[in-house]
């Protein structure tokens, strides 16, 4: 079991002097890991793209193949739960990398906690799309045991630079993702898929709403880059009343981006998404501050469309 979620913890107050602050605009969260800089300058082409995802039996996570400033290629996570792109220094040192202005440490998965600096890539290639003037995170991840599919560090395209679009599609049967910049989202059919509203948390990070067996609903921060399907804190397990599911499950050591942890894999009795019910629920919980994220795990038996436009989340069945 591999969590791959990254986040910024404090880098934003470092960085706060460094854009000019987006007024107006009700996802300006997304963007406060740059101090308000944009995700991109431009993005070509800007009607739908498809671009393959690497195949990868270890793993459920979204990876594409990604190029930086016409560079060699490398795997890249596309990560939901990550609230801005980062780029490994290793790769960001082979891709000549413009590396900018103040830095500071933040904390990846499992308190992977390391120097990061603000970095501004000119040219991100995905398949046939190429973004432009992206500013990136450059973290130093030190030794790994992440699989070959991604290499020794974790490189993430994060919620700001998708958000950028009016929609983006993980077809995880197809084994592929489509990026559509100005085309509007037309919605399946209600029976054939549940319709989740998001909500933009302080930090930055998507959330649905997720009920549990008590009746009791929470926000779960939705995340790509998770492989699991629930993960939760022990803090979220005692007010959900789940501790002795817990305790009923197996050890299991999670790998991340540089650092380990040790947990328990448990099943709870199931949750409802859009008022539909899901039986017997994978749950990973460990020593760690994430409240409740809704992984890959799940979203990968569906085509799952995130519609920046009217912020829904489709989750459709195939």
């Amino acid at each position: 079991m591999c969590l791959l979620r990254s986040w910024v913890l404090g880098l934003c107050l470092l960085l706060g002097g460094c854009g000019v602050l987006v007024e107006r605009n009700p996802r300006a969260p997304l963007v406060r890991a740059t101090g308000g800089l944009a995700p991109m300058l431009d993005v070509h082409p800007r009607g739908p793209v498809s671009v393959p995802m690497v195949r990868d039996a270890q793993h459920t996570v979204p990876i594409v193949e990604a190029r930086i400033n016409r560079g060699e290629r490398f795997p890249l996570v596309l990560d939901t739960g990550g609230n801005h792109t980062m780029i490994g220094r290793r790769r960001a040192d082979k891709s000549r990398m413009t590396i900018m202005g103040p830095h500071g440490k933040i904390t990846t998965a499992f308190g992977n906690r390391e120097e990061t600096r603000l970095g501004l890539v000119g040219e991100l290639a995905l398949g046939d799309m190429t973004l432009r003037g992206m500013p990136v995170l450059v973290h130093s991840f030190g030794k790994s045991a992440l699989s070959p599919a991604l290499g020794g560090e974790l490189n993430v395209l994060g919620t700001p630079a998708m958000a950028a679009f009016s929609h983006v599609t993980f077809d995880y049967e197809r084994h592929r993702v489509i990026f559509d910049h100005t085309g509007p989202f037309n919605p399946p059919s209600r029976e054939r898929a549940l319709r989740l509203p998001l909500t933009i948390t302080k930090e930055g990070h998507l959330s649905v709403a997720v009920t549990f067996p008590n009746g009791r609903t929470r926000q779960a921060i939705v995340d790509t880059g998770y492989d699991g399907v629930l993960l939760m804190s022990a803090k979220t397990l005692q007010e959900l009343d789940l501790t002795q599911y817990a305790q009923s499950g197996r050890a299991v050591r999670a790998v991340g981006p540089g650092a380990e942890m040790n947990g328990r894999v448990f099943f709870i009795p199931g949750v409802e998404l859009d008022g539909r019910p899901f039986p017997n629920i994978e749950t990973w919980s460990g020593p760690l501050d994430e409240p409740l994220l809704l992984g890959s795990g799940l979203m990968r038996y569906f085509r799952t469309t995130f519609d920046f436009r009217t912020m829904i989340l489709w989750l459709e069945l195939e």
